[in-house]
């Protein structure tokens, strides 16, 4: 969960994530089925991320011979 603030002051839990976590809850869902969805989420961008990556520098080694 997003936490704000610094050492010695509370910290204060970002609303917007409050909420979708409560409403995930409400749909049943387990804060272990939340985790492996945002997990899943993060490895699928960090896959796509790395195939961008790939086809770009094909892309610039092909266009500079």
């Amino acid at each position: 969960m997003s936490k704000c603030g610094t050492q010695g002051q509370t910290n204060h839990l970002d609303r917007e994530w409050v909420q979708l976590i409560a409403e995930a809850k409400k749909l049943g869902l387990s804060i272990n089925d939340i985790q492996k969805f945002l997990k899943d989420k993060s490895e699928t961008k960090n896959k796509l991320s790395s195939k961008v990556d790939d086809h770009l520098r094909l892309r610039t080694k092909h266009s500079n011979r």
